[in-house]
């Protein structure tokens, strides 16, 4: 009970349409998603790499230190307390 899919032949018109549609939700979708995984980066580089470069997906120098340094202090036990309640 295999369906096949018919290849329907629409107009060229609304294959540039659908195109630019793609295109628009596809750079929208990076707009969305490139500043989630520069924080994301950031937050595993070193802190001189993130002195030199402005924008980071990879980090060239893994770190733990800022981890470290948040969950070394009582701040982020006391932010989270109070989020929770």
């Amino acid at each position: 009970m295999q369906q096949t899919l018919k290849k329907t032949n629409r107009p060229k018109s609304e294959r540039v349409v659908q195109g630019f549609i793609i295109g628009f939700l596809l750079l929208f979708t990076l707009t969305c998603l490139l500043p989630f995984l520069n924080i994301l980066g950031s937050s595993f580089a070193s802190s001189s790499e993130i002195a030199t470069r402005t924008f980071i997906i990879i980090p060239r120098e893994f770190s733990l230190n800022a981890y470290r340094y948040i969950l070394s202090t009582p701040t982020i036990f006391t932010s989270i307390g109070v989020s929770l309640l």
